[in-house]
């Protein structure tokens, strides 16, 4: 379970709303700057964790939501449904990426606040459940909410050394359980290969012949009634 800075003692000064200390990019990606573009769409990313991208070489055919550029350090929060958790921060070099326009890009005034501070802030439980409740409410086909609604949101924000502190320690505590995921993943990898090793090495295959007695069905009308139920074969 990853700590938030909610739960971390620090020494709080002022309420901030999230629009005085970050803005909302809505660039779009300039296409003739690149040779290919590697597209996320909101669905491919969730809890910080990228699933897929997909490369695009030819632009005719990028999706008509594939339109918002991006930097290192800018925030990603899908505007559909909160509770999904489609949401990260990029912390790599993106100067080839588009992202859907989904996604609401929330860009850290880094002299008021640490992407990573803000971006375990946004993602907090209580902050999600507030953010589904307001899109519950919204007039839209899907569960929604947009950038204002992030932006009206309050914190009380720290020093950037107190911040500094506070994300060392989440960072620290998010590296620990990936590491125990790789692991958990090559155990089951590993449990699975002895699996297959051993059934291939310890069974044989049979024919249904050989080990059981293939029984035909009768007619159920030719038989008296009784308690025991049989199915016949025509």
């Amino acid at each position: 379970m990853q700590m938030r800075p909610s739960e971390v003692l620090v020494l709080l000064t002022n309420y901030y709303a999230v629009s005085e200390i970050a803005s909302f990019s809505r660039k779009s990606i300039n296409l003739d700057a690149c040779t290919f573009l590697d597209y996320l769409d909101t669905g491919s990313i969730t809890d910080g964790k990228i699933h897929n991208l997909t490369r695009y070489t030819d632009f005719t055919k990028l999706p008509s939501r594939a339109r918002k550029s991006i930097i290192e350090g800018d925030i990603l929060y899908s505007t559909v449904r909160p509770n999904n958790r489609h949401f990260g921060i990029i912390h790599s070099d993106c100067k080839d990426m588009v992202v859907s326009t989904g996604f609401s890009v929330i860009r850290a005034d880094r002299e008021k606040v640490l992407p990573d501070y803000l971006y375990y802030l946004l993602t907090g439980n209580s902050v999600i459940d507030l953010l589904e409740s307001i899109a519950e409410q919204s007039v839209s086909t899907y569960p929604s909410i947009n950038d204002s609604d992030i932006g009206d949101l309050e914190f009380e924000i720290p020093s950037l050394a107190s911040q500094q502190v506070v994300v060392d320690i989440i960072n620290s505590i998010d590296r620990k359980i990936c590491n125990n995921e790789k692991i958990n993943d090559n155990l089951q990898a590993i449990a699975y290969s002895k699996y297959n090793h051993l059934k291939r090495s310890c069974v044989d295959q049979v024919s249904l012949s050989d080990i059981a007695e293939v029984c035909y069905g009768k007619d159920h009308k030719s038989l008296s009634n009784g308690s025991i139920p049989v199915y016949g074969s025509g």
